[in-house]
């Protein structure tokens, strides 16, 4: 069934290559399509003929009533429509840019007000995009599902009235209990926030692995924050040790940079010697409920030493992009990832970043954090670079450490174009998994992208991935059979022999 899947995606990809490629010369007055990555029925990047040529739309005006018309137009239902920025379909490839305005009654996009936009500046994420559903569509009312999440159970909370799909207010009363609503609704298991827990447990919360994130300490079976107070690496030392992690090379994180609790708020002004077995047993001067003048936004955090983890200095990845050329710039450091500041971060230095990641076409840097603010540590700030250097840690920077006075709000943030024209002997890449943990290995050699034998495939070289990856490598696990699809081409390795 994989082969003939494979065959029958191949086949549709070659003949909208083919249509796109004899029709780009002209289309006819007021047309729509939807254009972008994966060649779905019914979703993609919104483009508009309009003086026989497709022109993009800007998102800054598109709304609910312009999706309803493309989607009408196309002949998909008017109801459960959801928009995407133009980025979720890959590449936004060139051309002219428009703004539609609609009311939601017109049959036709040429019924809207369309109004060039040759000076407006839109990135990718400033495109628009639309995914229809069916003309049969229907949802029963009460219904709810999770939209534009990186998984199948995160995302946008969407309820069903009246057959159409609708946004939740995220006012001051909408809390963890309604999400446990949702969730249940949905089919998962629920663990209530405050679960059973032991006097004087710790635990760590919103990290982007097991060894960091927000301490939260168990008083009376429910789970509380520290405030930063006094939180120092002796500290930090104490929590990773109770956990089960070694006490040197613990980092203690201030200004809630793993965001905020939303519960109790236990302790402050907490001091510990580094050699006591838990933090209740280090000294804090006034009663456990009692941290007086603290808000969670200056909850205290650590990152924990964690000897399955690796990556080299210099290292750059984009994280919370919906397509791997975009995302928040995380760069390696000491054996851990942090972000980037972006004050004196310009196009020179997206340029640098883009090139090392493989990139060949044009690179932004984008402020304000736009795929969500970091967590941990920020390691880079006043980066300037010559725009001819293979790293970005190569560049001229301030002094690298742990308090470099720049939030999270403020990290830097890469949209790259164009094509990974080359891989590097020997890298690695998970293809046609559900994220981007897992997926069917491949691996680089002159040039070219090929696929390993699962002759002999294990754990244990499951876990070499992992660990080259980037990734935890506790849990690491072997997949064979082509469980994620066939490849393509040619195979490097079988049973780890020679390529």
């Amino acid at each position: 069934r994989a082969r003939y899947g494979l065959v029958a995606v191949w086949a549709v990809s070659f003949l909208l290559c083919a249509e796109r490629s004899s029709s780009a010369a002209e289309c006819n007055q007021g047309d729509v399509r939807l254009e972008g990555r994966g060649g779905t029925v019914g979703q993609g990047r919104v483009e508009v003929c309009d003086s026989n040529a497709w022109w993009r739309v800007c998102k800054d005006q598109f709304g609910t009533a312009e999706a309803s018309v493309v989607c009408r137009q196309l002949g998909f239902s008017e109801n459960g429509i959801r928009m995407a920025p133009g980025s979720y379909f890959g590449d936004p490839g060139h051309g002219p840019i428009l703004q539609m305005s609609c009311s939601g009654n017109e049959q036709r996009v040429s019924n809207c007000s369309l109004q060039p936009s040759f000076n407006h500046s839109c990135t990718s994420l400033e495109l628009a995009g639309v995914l229809c559903e069916a003309l049969n569509f229907s949802c029963g009312e009460g219904d709810v599902r999770l939209v534009s999440g990186r998984t199948r159970y995160e995302g946008r909370v969407e309820v069903c009235r009246s057959n159409t799909f609708g946004t939740v207010c995220n006012d001051l009363s909408w809390g963890s209990e309604e999400a446990q609503v949702v969730c249940g609704q949905l089919g998962y298991n629920i663990t209530a926030p405050n679960e059973a827990c032991s006097y004087g447990d710790v635990r760590l919360v919103n990290g982007r692995m097991p060894s960091e994130g927000r301490v939260e300490i168990c008083f009376n079976g429910n789970w509380g924050t520290i405030c930063h107070y006094g939180w120092s690496q002796a500290n930090a030392a104490v929590v990773c040790n109770q956990l089960g992690y070694p006490s040197e090379g613990a980092i203690p994180i201030v200004f809630g940079n793993f965001g905020p609790g939303d519960s109790y708020l236990f302790l402050s002004d907490v001091s510990c010697l580094g050699n006591e077995s838990s933090l209740l047993d280090c000294y804090h001067p006034s009663d456990i409920g009692t941290a007086l003048f603290c808000t969670h936004n200056i909850d205290a955090g650590v990152i924990c030493a964690d000897p399955s983890f690796n990556c080299t200095n210099g290292d750059v990845r984009l994280v919370n992009g919906i397509t791997p050329h975009e995302g928040l710039l995380e760069i390696c450091y000491g054996n851990h990832f942090g972000t980037v500041c972006q004050f004196g971060f310009g196009q020179t230095e997206a340029a640098v970043v883009c090139r090392q990641l493989g990139y060949n076409g044009y690179a932004i840097g984008l402020w304000g954090a736009p795929f969500g603010n970091g967590r941990g540590l920020v390691h880079l700030r006043n980066v300037q670079c010559q725009g001819n250097e293979s790293s970005l840690l190569l560049c001229d920077h301030a002094p690298i450490d742990a308090n470099t006075n720049c939030l999270h709000s403020q990290d830097i943030s890469i949209l790259c174009a164009g094509n990974r024209s080359s891989c590097i002997d020997g890298d690695l890449r998970l293809v046609g998994g559900p994220d981007r943990q897992s997926g069917r290995v491949e691996v680089c050699f002159s040039g070219v992208w090929g696929t390993i034998c699962d002759n002999g495939w294990n754990d244990n070289d499951a876990t070499v991935v992992c660990r080259q990856l980037g990734y935890p490598t506790k849990g690491a696990i072997a997949l064979s059979s082509a469980y994620y699809g066939e490849g393509k081409g040619i195979y490097h390795l079988s049973e780890r022999g020679a390529m």
